[in-house]
């Protein structure tokens, strides 16, 4: 919220950005304290199975952070127009984190299916990110114009790009 400049991290720039940056905060404490008091309780020592009461509360406690991380991110884009911008390069940047974003979802919806919690709900939730980052590659890659992003042109970030393409294609 209030920067470090040791590690090059510029403070909130308005007090909408530090209230959902609170909001993250506020929430991340809430998921933190659930994960460090359950660590040794996730597993049952004697059979091995899993702790799911403490699995669907990690759940419920990650949804306000991804909620309150996204409206930041909103804002950030937002202020890049406002302060003459044209928001392309901001959106971009949005939608590459959203990228790595369902990376992380998709493998904590597999392993979820693969531990029958709410296996059906789960699989729904794995092909819809599936589209969804498909759909965002493809707009990475060759502009998606309704959004105001452009087609990547530079040799270096294509390159990168078309390593992210044949490694998605390895997990289809």
């Amino acid at each position: 919220i209030n920067g470090d400049s040791a590690r090059h991290i510029r403070p909130a720039s308005t007090d909408l950005v530090k209230k959902d940056l609170q909001k993250v905060t506020d929430s991340w404490r809430d998921y933190e304290a659930l994960l460090v008091n359950n660590i040794d309780t996730i597993r049952d020592p004697v059979t091995n199975e899993v702790n799911t009461t403490v699995i669907k509360l990690a759940l419920e406690y990650n949804k306000p952070i991804v909620k309150n991380s996204e409206e930041v991110v909103k804002l950030l884009v937002a202020e890049s127009v406002v302060e003459g911008e044209d928001g392309s390069e901001a959106l971009l940047v949005d939608i590459c984190e959203r990228q790595l974003m369902l990376v992380h979802e998709l493998n904590k919806e597999v392993v979820l299916v693969g531990m029958g919690i709410k296996p059906d709900y789960y699989l729904e939730k794995v092909l819809s990110s599936m589209q969804l980052f498909i759909d965002s590659h493809e707009g990475i890659l060759r502009g998606a114009t309704w959004a105001g992003v452009n087609a990547l042109r530079e040799a270096c970030i294509l390159e990168q790009m078309r390593v992210v393409t044949k490694d998605w294609g390895a997990v289809l």
